[in-house]
């Protein structure tokens, strides 16, 4: 679990992101993640590949595990940080964490691919591209505890 991250952003919980149970319902999570690599693709000067232009990242799979529960009121910070990147796939590894609780209360992956929306096939990683995410992961001095601290 890193503490030190290229990315994050703060989201408030709403009322109505709960569920019956009056937790935040499951499906919010992915939603968070992706909002996340689309963040950290801005981050990374590439906002073109998150805008329906020529040549996108698509989410290909994600997956998460729930460690504490998120209710509301609260507000939670989502990480997102690069775990590799492949021939034509980049995995991100993300973290959900509760303010209120002050504890990590997610944490998960999303593999993307690039893809030529003309052509209608999946592109290679080009090394630009590489060079642009591994720059912004390299820059990750975003400390979450402290990015807590600030939320209460």
């Amino acid at each position: 679990m890193s503490l030190t991250v290229p990315t994050i952003i703060k989201r408030q919980v709403n009322w109505g992101d709960q569920d019956p149970y009056m937790h935040v319902n499951n499906s919010l999570f992915f939603r968070w993640m992706e909002s996340s690599w689309a963040t950290f693709l801005l981050e990374s000067g590439t906002p073109e590949l998150i805008q329906g232009n020529e040549l996108n990242l698509i989410l290909v799979s994600i997956n998460c595990q729930f460690k504490k529960q998120v209710n509301f009121p609260d507000t939670i910070l989502i990480t997102c940080e690069l775990s590799d990147i492949q021939h034509a796939f980049i995995i991100f590894k993300h973290q959900v964490w509760s303010s209120s609780e002050q504890a990590l209360s997610t944490h998960g992956e999303s593999k993307v691919v690039l893809y030529d929306r003309q052509a209608e096939k999946i592109k290679t990683i080009t090394p630009h591209l590489r060079d642009l995410f591994s720059k912004h992961q390299l820059s990750g001095n975003k400390n979450v505890l402290e990015f807590l601290k600030g939320c209460l």
